[in-house]
Parts: C-alpha cells; sequence; structure tokens
C-alpha cells in the first residue's frame, strides 16, 4: 500500500489482560500510547479496535474506517487462546499405520512427577486416521499407499464434521511423496486447510513433527477469520503481524504454528531495538498474569523445539522462559508458607484494589507498600468502569492473610511486612527464570543490563537486578507498551529449515542452503515484499554425532564452521569437543527484509529537574521512606535522581529503590545503576522460620539442585543421561541430610543420602576443600551398580565442614554380563559390573583419572567404555562444582548462619506436611506377589501423627537380581508420602522423621551382599510403591513394571524403558501409556530411531482393554513392534507377566504384559520376563506393556 500524508501507524500487542497500543502519524513528532483491558463485559468490539478508539480520543459513534489507508502491526493471542481452549477448526490428523496413537503417547513422560492422577491436556485433534502405507528412512516403499481406503476414511472424516486436515508420515519430511499424494487426496475429499508435514516443518523427528502440523492446521482458520474480520472493519489498513520468531509476516502468510507467542516476541525485539549500544541484555516482561525473560547479546535467540500447553512445536520461536508471576500473581497463605502464584487474579476480577472482590496479588502488595496509589493507576474500575483503585481493599485482604498467619502459631505481621514479604518472593521465582536463561546456558551476568517493561517491569526491575548482582536497569519511555514498540519495529522475515544428517565437508550443505533460500525469496516476493534491502543469513546447526542438542554457526568453510561450534560448545557446556566427530543437524536460512520505519524523534532538552510533584510514605526493605513522584515528562535529559522515588507514567511506574539512582539519557530512557553492594549476609541464627523466607530459601535450594541437573545434562556424553534424562542431583547439609533434591528421577528421591552418608561414615576424617568422591555399591549406599554417585563435600572459611552436594547418573555401561550392564539373570552382584565402594576420585581439584580407569578396568567384567565413563564423571563434576558455586553465592548473599538455619527450617516444614497428612492414615496390610515368586509385605500402622512402614514378612532374598538395597525401599517411601502431599514442597530429610521404615536384613528388600540387585531399582522398586498406595487405599496398581529393552551389536547399542497404564484410585481413572512412579525416562523419537539403529517401528500404540475394570478403570498399556534389520542381541528385563496389576476396592485385575519374537520365518517364539535372545534380520519383537488396576466394584 503507498504511503499517503498523515497516515496513521498502529503497532498493537493483545495481551492476555490488557492490550498495548502505540500510534504516530506520518509527519508529527509525538508518539501516543494506550492500554485497554482485553476483555471487558461493557464492550462489543474487539479489544485492537477499542484501543485504536483510546489511543486517538474517539468514542464509540466514530465509524474507524473514517481514519482511510492506515498501517497496522500486530501481535495477536488469537492463535494461544485457541490451544489454551481448544477450540480450532476441527481437525483429522493422517499419520502412518501402527503409529496412530503417537499424538497422546509422545515421549512417554508425564507432565508432574507427583501426581498419581495423570491428567493430559485435551486433544486439539477431532480424529485419527491411520494411512496403510510405509517409506523407510532411505525413502524404500515398504508398503505402497492404500489410496482407495483412505478416500473413503477422509470422506467419512468430512461428513462427520473435520473442516481441516493435518497429514504426518514416517520420514515425510524427507521422502514426502506419500504426504503430497494425501494432501490431493484430502482436497479432493472437501477439506479446506490441508497441511503436510514436509511443508510445515520438514525437521526429522516425527512426533514434534505432527503436533505442528496439527496445529498449523487447526489454529490457521480461526486466525485468519479474525484477520477477516479486522480487515473488514478497516478495509483500507495494511496490517502485518509479528510471528514468534520475531519477524513480520503479512496476513496471507500467518499461520497457526507461528503465532502463539507473537506478543512476547514483540517485546524481545522491542527491548534489543531500544538497548542497541548495550551488548548484552536480559529482558523483563512483567504483565498482569505472567513474567517473560530473555537473554539477547546481538542476536536473537531462538529455538526450534519448544513446547506450549503440551503441544511440542518444531518451529523457530524466541527463546523465552514464562513464569506465572505477574501483577495479578495471587498472594495467599498455606499454613506454614507465604506464597506468590502460580494462580492468577486476570482480568476479571482482577487484583483486590480494582473494585472487583479479587484476591491479594502483587499489585494489592505495592498499593499496601506506598508505591502505587489512586493517582498512578488509571481510574478505568468498579462497575462502570470510571473509578480509581481501592486502597482499602488491598490492606483488607492483606489483613485477613495477616489473621491468618497468627493463628498459624507465627509471630504478628503487619500487612507491610506481609507486601514487602510476597514481593520479596516473586523476585525469587524472577530471578530464577533469569538464572536458567543466563547461567544455566553458559552466560555469565557480568555487565549485563536488564531491559524492563510491560506494565508491571519498572516496579520489580531494581528488585529484581539486586537479587542477581546486576548493577543497569534500562527503561525505555514506552516501557509499558514495549511490546507493542516492538512489533512495530520489527521488519519482515522468514525463516526456512530443513533436517541434515552429515560431516561439515558434505555438499549437501550448500545444495540444500540454495534451495531454502530461493523458496524463501519466493515466498517474499508472492507477498509483495521487496528484497532491495533483505538481509540473508545462511546457518547450519551442528552437534556431536550422537547427541540431540545442536549449536547453529553461520555456514561457511568446514573450519570455520568447526571453530565456531567449537568456540560456542566450549562457552555453553564447558567442554573441550575438539577429539569429537561432528555432524550437521539442520540447514536454516533467513530473510530479514528490512525496516522502513522511521520513528519520530523523541529526543529530550535538557534542563533543570523540577521538585517532585508530590510525595508520598511509601515503604522499602521494612523501612518507611519520604518518598518524591515525578511525572515521566516531567524529567528533563541529563537529570538524576536518588532512590527511593517513583515515576509516574500513563501505563506504567518505574519505582527506584533505595541505593539505586537514575538518570534520563537524551532519547528519554532511564538508565538506573546501582551502588556498590554490601553484603547482605547475617549471623543469624534465626530460630522462628518466617514465612516468608521459608519460601525464599524452599525455591532456591531447589534451584541449585535444578541448576546442578540443567549442568549436568548439557555437559553430559551418554544419551542416558543427555537425552533419557536418567540422572538426579541434591545438596545437603554438613551432616549429610538431604535437603533438596532436584525432581530428575523418581528412583533416586531420597536415596542419594545413603550413599553420602557412606562417604562420611567411612571417610569423614578425610575430607578436604576440593575433594570428590565416586561410589556405586549398592551395599555401601548405591541403588544398582549402572548410577554412579559423585559427591563433593563444600567447606566454610575456617574448614569445617558446612554442606555436600552430589549427582548421580545412569553411565551406559559399566561392566557386567552384558552390555548395559542390565543383564537378564545375574546372580552376584559382580556379575552386573564393577563395584565401587567410595573412592576419592578428585584430591584439591585434581581429577585422579587413572585411579578411575584402574576401578573401571577391574573384575571379571569391566567397564566396556571407560571413556565415556570419565566424560560423563567430568559432567557430574561440573554439576557438583555449580551447586558449590551457588551455596558459596547464598553464604555470601545472606550469611553462612541463616543459610543453616533455613536448612534446618525446610527440615521442620517437610516434617510438618507429613505429620499432617499421617492423621489420614488407617492402620493396614497388603501384600504383593511379584513374578519371581518373592512376595512384598507391609503393615502401615499409624500412630498420632507418626507412621511406621513396616515390611516385615516379606520374602527372603532372592536368587535373582530382584533384590533392592533399602534405599530403594526408603526413595518408594518418600515418593509416595510427596505425591500424597500434592504440593511444592522440597523433598528432603524431614519428610521421613515422623516414619520409621521396618525392613528385615537378609529379605528381598534388604539383601546380603553379594546377592544381585540391577532388577531391584527398576523393578522391585515398581512393586514397592503399588504396595504402599495400595495399603493407604490411595491407587491400585499400576503397571509395575519399567519394561527393561536393550538391544545391539558391536556396532550398535540401545536402552529404553516402556509406559503402561497407571492404577486407578479414589476418584480418578488410570491414564493410558505413560511412565508411572519410579521412572520417567524419556523415548526415543520413531524416527530419530530408525535413523540410528538398524531397526524399524512397526507399532507403537495403546493397548485397548488391558486396564481393569471398575468405578474407576484403570489405564491401558501400549503395543510395541520391532524389526530387527541386522543380527543383534536382545535382553528384556520387567516383571509383572505371570502376575497382574491388581485393583483396589473390588476393582479388577489389569492385563499381564506379553512378549515374543515372531522370526522372519513366521515362527514364534514366546519369552520369558526375563530373557536374552539372539535376532537375525527380519525377526520381530512383539511386546505388550500392562494395564493399571481398577478402583472400586461396579
Amino acid at each position: 500500500m503507498k504511503r499517503t500524508q498523515g497516515q496513521w501507524h498502529f503497532w498493537i500487542d493483545r495481551g492476555g489482560t490488557f492490550t498495548d497500543i502505540v500510534a504516530w502519524r506520518d509527519g508529527q513528532s509525538d508518539m501516543r500510547s494506550a492500554k485497554v483491558r482485553s476483555e471487558d463485559s461493557n464492550r462489543e468490539e474487539d479489544a485492537s479496535l477499542a484501543a485504536i478508539r483510546v489511543v486517538l480520543g474517539l468514542d464509540e459513534t466514530v465509524d474507524l474506517r473514517s481514519l482511510g489507508p492506515i498501517s497496522i502491526r500486530m501481535g495477536t493471542t488469537v492463535a494461544t487462546n485457541a490451544l489454551l481452549t481448544r477450540t480450532g477448526e476441527k481437525t483429522v490428523v493422517v499419520l502412518t499405520q501402527g503409529l496412530g496413537d503417537l499424538l497422546i503417547l509422545r515421549d512417554q513422560t508425564r507432565p508432574r512427577l507427583f501426581e498419581l492422577d495423570i491428567r493430559r491436556p485435551q486433544p486439539l485433534w477431532e480424529h485419527v486416521i491411520e494411512a496403510d502405507e510405509r517409506i523407510d528412512v532411505s525413502g524404500e516403499v515398504v508398503r505402497p499407499l492404500d489410496e482407495v481406503g483412505l478416500s473413503h476414511q477422509l470422506l467419512e472424516a468430512k461428513e462427520a464434521g473435520c473442516e481441516a486436515c493435518a497429514v504426518a508420515l514416517m520420514h515425510g519430511w524427507k521422502h514426502p511423496r506419500h504426504e503430497q499424494r494425501i494432501k490431493t487426496l484430502a482436497m479432493e475429499a472437501g477439506f479446506e486447510e490441508v497441511r503436510a508435514s514436509h511443508e510445515v516443518c520438514p525437521l526429522h523427528g516425527i512426533v514434534g513433527r505432527a503436533q505442528t502440523t496439527l496445529v498449523d492446521a487447526a489454529l490457521t482458520p480461526p486466525l485468519h477469520r479474525s484477520i477477516a474480520a479486522l480487515s473488514q472493519a478497516l478495509p483500507e489498513a495494511e496490517i502485518e503481524f509479528m510471528q514468534s520468531s520475531g519477524g513480520l509476516i503479512t496476513a496471507e502468510g500467518f499461520r497457526g504454528s507461528r503465532a502463539v507467542l507473537s506478543g512476547p516476541a514483540g517485546g524481545i525485539v522491542g527491548a534489543a531495538a531500544v538497548s542497541a549500544s548495550h551488548d548484552r541484555i536480559i529482558t523483563l516482561d512483567m504483565g498482569g498474569t505472567s513474567t517473560d525473560v530473555a537473554w539477547h547479546d546481538g542476536v536473537l535467540q531462538r529455538t526450534w523445539d519448544s513446547e506450549v500447553e503440551g503441544l511440542q512445536l518444531r518451529v523457530p520461536m524466541l527463546e523465552i522462559d514464562t513464569i506465572a508471576a505477574g501483577g495479578g500473581s495471587i498472594c495467599r497463605f498455606d499454613g506454614q508458607r507465604l506464597r506468590v502464584g502460580p494462580e492468577s487474579s486476570g482480568a476479571q476480577p482482577g487484583p483486590a484494589c480494582y473494585r472487583g472482590g479479587g484476591p491479594a496479588t502483587l499489585t494489592d502488595c505495592h498499593v499496601v507498600l506506598g508505591r502505587l496509589d489512586q493517582d498512578l493507576l488509571p481510574s478505568v474500575f468498579g462497575p462502570l468502569g470510571n473509578q480509581p483503585i481501592d486502597p482499602d481493599a488491598s490492606r483488607a485482604v492483606f489483613d485477613e492473610i495477616a489473621d491468618q498467619v497468627h493463628r498459624a502459631g507465627h509471630q504478628k505481621l503487619s500487612v507491610q511486612e506481609l507486601a514487602d514479604g510476597c514481593l520479596r518472593i516473586a523476585v525469587e521465582r524472577m530471578a530464577g527464570a533469569v538464572r536458567r536463561i543466563s547461567i544455566e546456558q553458559g552466560h555469565s551476568l557480568e555487565e549485563v543490563t536488564l531491559v524492563a517493561f510491560g506494565g508491571a517491569g519498572g516496579q520489580m526491575a531494581c528488585l529484581v537486578a539486586e537479587s542477581l548482582g546486576i548493577r543497569k536497569v534500562l527503561i525505555h519511555p514506552q516501557a509499558g507498551v514495549l511490546s507493542a514498540l516492538g512489533i512495530g519495529l520489527a521488519s519482515p522475515c522468514l525463516s526456512h529449515e530443513c533436517t541434515l544428517s552429515c560431516g561439515l565437508d558434505s555438499s549437501e550443505i550448500p545444495t540444500t542452503l540454495e534451495i531454502l533460500e530461493a523458496d524463501l525469496k519466493s515466498r517474499l516476493q508472492t507477498q509483495g515484499i521487496s528484497l532491495d534491502k533483505a538481509l540473508i543469513t545462511r546457518r547450519v546447526h551442528v552437534k556431536v554425532k550422537g547427541w540431540d542438542g545442536s549449536i547453529p554457526v553461520p555456514a561457511s568453510n568446514v573450519d570455520s564452521m568447526r571453530s565456531s561450534f567449537l568456540e560456542l560448545s566450549s562457552r555453553r557446556y564447558g567442554l573441550d569437543l575438539s577429539a569429537e566427530e561432528l555432524t550437521v543437524e539442520m540447514a536454516e536460512v533467513e530473510i530479514d527484509a528490512g525496516s522502513s520505519v522511521q520513528l519520530p524523534d523523541t529526543s529530550l532538552d535538557g534542563g533543570i529537574l523540577p521538585k517532585p510533584v508530590r510525595t508520598v510514605q511509601a515503604c522499602f526493605g521494612g523501612k518507611a521512606f519520604e518518598t518524591g513522584i515525578w511525572p515521566r515528562n516531567s524529567i528533563p535529559s541529563g537529570a538524576s535522581i536518588d532512590g527511593p522515588a517513583i515515576i509516574a507514567e500513563a501505563g506504567a511506574t518505574t519505582i527506584v529503590e533505595p541505593g539505586w539512582s537514575l538518570c534520563c539519557s537524551e532519547n528519554g530512557s532511564f538508565i538506573l545503576e546501582h551502588a556498590e553492594a554490601g553484603s547482605n549476609a547475617s549471623d543469624s541464627d534465626q530460630t522462628e522460620a518466617d514465612p516468608v523466607l521459608l519460601e525464599v530459601f524452599g525455591h532456591r535450594f531447589m534451584a541449585i539442585a535444578d541448576e546442578m541437573g540443567a549442568m549436568l545434562r548439557r555437559t553430559a556424553h551418554s544419551v542416558n543421561i543427555k537425552e533419557r534424562l536418567d540422572f538426579s542431583c541434591a545438596i545437603f547439609d554438613g551432616m549429610g541430610r538431604l535437603i533438596a533434591n532436584g525432581p530428575h528421577m523418581p528412583v533416586h528421591l531420597g536415596s542419594m543420602d545413603h550413599s553420602v552418608q557412606a562417604v562420611l561414615d567411612a571417610h569423614r576424617q578425610e575430607l578436604r576443600s576440593g575433594d570428590a568422591w565416586l561410589l556405586n555399591d549398592p551395599y555401601h549406599g548405591g541403588t544398582h551398580l549402572p548410577d554412579l554417585t559423585v559427591v563433593t563435600p563444600v567447606f566454610a572459611e575456617d574448614g569445617t565442614l558446612q554442606f555436600l552436594v552430589a549427582s548421580r547418573g545412569h553411565h551406559a555401561d559399566i561392566g557386567g554380563l552384558t552390555p548395559g550392564s542390565m543383564p537378564a539373570n545375574s546372580h552376584r552382584l559382580q556379575e552386573e559390573g564393577v563395584v565401587i565402594p567410595p573412592m576419592r576420585i578428585v584430591r584439591s581439584g585434581t581429577l585422579d583419572e587413572q585411579a578411575i580407569r584402574d576401578v573401571l578396568g577391574s573384575g571379571d567384567w569391566p567397564s566396556r567404555n571407560p571413556d565415556q565413563n570419565i566424560a560423563d564423571l567430568r559432567a557430574q563434576l561440573a554439576a557438583n562444582a555449580r551447586g558449590t558455586e551457588e551455596l558459596d553465592r547464598l553464604v555470601d548473599e545472606f550469611g553462612l548462619g541463616l543459610v543453616q538455619a533455613y536448612m534446618g527450617h525446610v527440615l521442620d516444614h517437610g516434617e510438618a506436611c507429613v505429620r499432617s497428612l499421617v492423621p489420614a492414615f488407617e492402620e493396614r496390610f497388603f501384600s504383593t506377589l511379584m513374578d519371581h515368586g518373592s512376595e512384598i509385605q507391609l503393615h502401615v500402622r499409624p500412630a498420632g501423627d507418626r507412621v511406621t512402614f513396616d515390611f516385615s514378612g516379606t520374602s527372603e532374598q532372592s536368587q535373582t537380581n530382584f533384590n533392592a538395597p533399602p534405599a530403594v525401599t526408603r526413595a518408594a517411601v518418600l515418593y509416595v508420602l510427596r505425591c500424597l502431599i500434592d504440593d511444592e514442597i522440597p523433598l528432603n530429610e524431614g519428610c521421613l522423621r515422623p516414619v520409621e521404615i521396618i525392613i528385615p536384613a537378609g529379605s528381598l528388600l534388604n539383601p546380603d551382599p553379594p546377592h544381585a540387585v540391577v532388577a531391584g531399582n527398576v523393578e522391585t522398586s515398581q512393586a514397592v510403591v503399588d504396595t504402599i498406595l495400595a495399603a493407604l487405599e490411595a491407587q491400585a496398581a499400576s503397571q509395575g513394571t519399567m519394561n527393561n529393552l536393550t538391544f545391539g551389536n558391536s556396532s550398535y547399542q540401545y536402552y529404553e524403558t516402556l509406559c503402561g497404564g497407571t492404577g486407578a484410585g479414589p476418584g480418578f481413572h488410570g491414564t493410558d501409556a505413560v511412565h508411572s512412579h519410579m521412572t520417567n525416562s524419556r523415548l526415543t523419537d520413531p524416527e530419530i530411531l530408525e535413523a540410528r539403529f538398524p531397526v524399524r517401528l512397526e507399532r507403537f500404540s495403546i493397548r485397548p482393554e488391558s486396564g481393569g475394570e471398575g468405578v474407576y478403570r484403570g489405564g491401558c498399556g501400549v503395543n510395541r513392534e520391532i524389526i530387527f534389520l541386522e543380527r543383534m542381541s536382545m535382553t528384556l528385563l520387567a516383571g509383572r507377566r505371570t502376575t497382574r496389576p491388581f485393583g483396589l476396592d473390588g476393582g479388577g485385575e489389569a492385563m499381564a504384559g506379553d512378549q515374543q519374537i515372531i522370526r522372519a520365518t513366521g515362527v514364534e517364539e514366546p519369552l520369558s520376563a526375563t530373557s536374552s535372545v539372539e535376532v537375525a534380520e527380519g525377526d520381530r519383537l512383539v511386546l505388550q506393556t500392562p494395564g493399571g488396576g481398577g478402583f472400586g466394584q461396579r
């Protein structure tokens, strides 16, 4: 559209709570902004149109078409809302036969570790068709497409009401001929919206690609309908939309899969634009319901693997960490801790002060503290939308919380102390998000500028920065609407990507890049976008062969690409990967057409800072200050203000904390700087737990364990740790008591302290700063031999032991009878691998690699790959170093006395949570029979607020490998208690204080050495959990096994565990096909499995009717069929094959598992639950996993 004189430009960010708008006109110097509520029951037209009226001062009688030709750039939540509410177009999905349940099964993990009632997100699709076809990884047609049968099924789906069709077939990204043909058939059947996966995202990984194609097909129609409605209201408008990747696109090219984060993307683009003189920034976008943080160092950080509302999206999106902490986050007291979020008051009813009867929120905190008042927020509240906020309502809701705290036995706190505490908790959560996108990714926070924006960003910026040691904050004049500003400042941009699997020197790279570039140019030119100023960027995503994670580097010659990767990987992983074989995973081309926007000049004149327009009594850090308030437009360039101070403007408020100073730059941006900070450290041994600090320290301790886990995953070499996530990290006090365990692998929970205690018991006097110890001996604190635990002591300056940190990882091989160290028929511990009692592997900071190699090479069956063991041990040491570093930082911030005191308080809190649970228990007995004949017996005996779990009567230790060390049973008890508490509490030693666990010596659950134990950790642990839950009447049996499957030969090794059904319980059904209880490891995507290993996955589906009957039915297991394409060895270690998962309270049993080999000759060979067999080319494994038991008699 040709620009006309005086044309209006509207940049709009339609958010969940507010819709922001920036408006300016050609030839005029002023820039206007406004903010309206996104949902308003008193308004009929869309929020974007209402925002245009408000910013121009037009009432509802004015026809907006009278504006004539205008330009609109917009971020919209239409696609996001349709995804949230599952109200997209009714869509049929076409998948390869045998894999029709992939959209449900995904990678088999459960979303929340401690939920018994596992609930998947509602499906976005209406119907699934399994196309009778198969193309293998090389492009060979294994089974031709049955067009006649498929056409009939498509017509049936259309008649059933489906209007959109998504097509995603195995290996269709690379070999699309079947997808192309199905697209034609679907269009012939009358489908208006048909999307094929090779068009939407030509990347390998069928699960993510199928879900992305589904999202695109289901969300694009409602998105285009909303665009049509906007165009109808403004027929002469030129409209562009912000994509999740940070680039603009015309309305015609805007797709649902690329729209779900358009608003937040605008904020990052805007922050980057207004802080161009700052090399590295952290963005802090705080709105009404959430806070988004992101890292920017001159390049927009993108990811091609995101999860939004339970769906995996494989399209470029800006890398954003979102937490549920916004101005509307609800503040409450749970009986022990003060809590903030994740629940939000939303747009309706809003915070208490909004006059809608809402709860206490972070906005109310600022009101109570005098930081916000009636003159600092617009008068848009009340029934008619014309009243100011109500401060009395804010004080009233905090008065009620103060009474709750006092009634719980805590010291009486004032409303100001409570409000200040809630802000501190929120700051801790925001700081945790910043650490995840910076420190955990290998970025230092030194010399970083925090760019704060959003309606509430300026209120919290100084507090968040100070908590992270960031000394500079930037707040732009349009900070309150910076996402809208960023949407306007963005440029038309498209990217195209394609999976590769080749070396850095492959000719595929330039050929693919040329194809992608030509396609992008054609698409942009079709949309009428000029390429005269276009910037074309070519990248390749490089990774270590066998890894999943890749790093994008500029496409260039081989040496440059290699050196770029090594430099970036060293920064991110802390590893020297120069000896590793590198491969290219993906090629990417991006064309940025450039922005033609010329902003009005916003330069300010210099001058003398006027006096504040008024002063208020405001509280900061527990102290009241006479605080000046300045209108933003009264502050001249060069002016400086020392905090505390409040800066008021339409749509936002900036709070300058004490110890901070504000300087106004020439363009009107505020630069806030923090004076050199003194230590906040305290020597307090605070004997009474403060509800605020209890929440702060509980969150920080868990965050340290999480950061350790992130470091371990980044730096590990083996697939087990890096991709299957079979690891755990934890921190301990100086006595070896568990303080916080990251929610990683459940079977490790509460068992690592046995390893720590083993080190302390044997070597306490030998521990020195800079040392680290290694062990895996199940009879000295371990679980089973592949789980290697590294323990690092942390000392105070005076040399006293203060803390310990530990990390445990399941190593790919530690020796033993079979590769993978999971033999099916071991009888002695030594047959399962190298046994390592506690040994020092680091002395004074130096790794004793030779000592490690010596022990790994010992015994009758030594480790098969000691190099990989050592690489993973280095990763565990790096994780422990991160934990040590963060504990030291915590001591610097709060003081050793306070940190130790709150370690004690979080233990007390864990104890109190369990004590409050115990009175609901009843004395009960339950027993569980296992396939090999052993029986687990449990007598639960509650007494007041204590409980005994007595396993007396359990069978004697077995000659099989199903024996379980006591640490496994202890982990099972802690896991069950955490599930029943159903709240976010640290997993710590305190949870077991009111618990006595009796395990007879020499029994299956407390064997004597050298009995084999490998199955005890993975199989018996599941049976123990089922027994405990049944004795507590909490849940029927889940599948009760991990279905450990290993196959390989001299060239390949693969290990997986398989999901099944979960048990039903009082008030809930079991869940189909999901990992339960003591494991939650990921399953390799089917396309990646076939690309890496000589196998073909013929079926992976829900096993119908395999769950137990009852008032509440048990979940179903799965069918899995694998055809082997080479000769290999295969081992299965499983359970619940001869015994069936039991029902509860009259509920029915589930079906047991089963397996067989169907030879290429057609001969069927049944397999036992623990078996090792040789398979040849063409042989097929048919595996069926158990379901879950039912609950309640029908």
